[in-house]
């Protein structure tokens, strides 16, 4: 099976912060936990393949961008995720949705700042610098067969300060700033 990746959007419960140590420790653990099978070295050269953002427009949401090398190998590690930290994690947040695109993470900026944005018909708001592709997550998107449910989900580098100009159809753009990669 080809690579995947996973971009998950949640919100913060009330009074939640990304800046206490709890939740910090939280996203180390999460982030070492995925890096432990795809990069179990730890080894920096490596293009980081786990991310987690805050949005810089709406500071309630955060978003992990992960990716693995294969479905089998995503659905192992998510098995051990739910039974270790999943319980943990929705004691700070909110899940709102999961995209998940045939796309090697590795391709993704990940070593800075991102932009992700989502919707319907990209062809007249998606960025031919940015790397992109259909949302096919089943358990939240449904069958995606007809061309009206389809969400082009794609990411690109963000310096962290411009205005980004996409307006998806349909959809958002979220403007994230790194909490922590590996």
């Amino acid at each position: 099976m080809p690579a995947i990746t996973k971009i998950w959007l949640c919100t913060l419960k009330d009074p939640s912060s990304v800046s206490t140590p709890e939740f910090q420790e939280l996203i180390t653990e999460l982030l070492n936990f995925c890096g432990s099978y795809t990069n179990p070295a730890q080894d920096p050269a490596l293009p980081p393949m786990h991310a987690f953002f805050q949005d810089t427009q709406d500071p309630a949401k955060l978003f992990m961008i992960t990716g693995y090398p294969s479905q089998e190998m995503n659905t192992e590690a998510d098995n051990i995720y739910a039974e270790r930290y999943l319980t943990r994690m929705f004691g700070f947040v909110q899940h709102k949705v999961l995209w998940q695109v045939d796309l090697d993470v590795r391709t993704l900026p990940l070593r800075g700042e991102v932009a992700v944005a989502v919707g319907k018909s990209p062809g007249g708001w998606k960025n031919e610098n940015a790397t992109g592709a259909w949302d096919y997550w089943p358990e939240t998107r449904g069958i995606k067969t007809e061309e009206a449910h389809k969400l082009w989900v794609q990411v690109e580098e963000w310096d962290g300060s411009s205005e980004v100009s996409l307006s998806p159809v349909d959809g958002e753009v979220l403007l994230g700033k790194k909490l922590g990669s590996l």
